[in-house]
């Protein structure tokens, strides 16, 4: 089973945990990233919020 993985700015990091709890029905990992586009706004991401791959 494939992941899913959300990448998030300051302003979307609480949405992108929401939508990741309530599509997978678990708790999320979230780590500090730099360098990818945040997947609400396409600013630069700060956070990856995963499931447990």
């Amino acid at each position: 089973m494939d992941s899913k993985k959300i990448y998030a700015c300051e302003v979307h990091i609480d949405d992108a945990m929401d939508d990741l709890i309530n599509y997978e029905e678990t708790f999320p990992i979230i780590e500090e990233l730099k360098g990818n586009k945040c997947s609400y706004c396409n600013e630069e991401a700060s956070y990856i919020v995963k499931t447990n791959e």
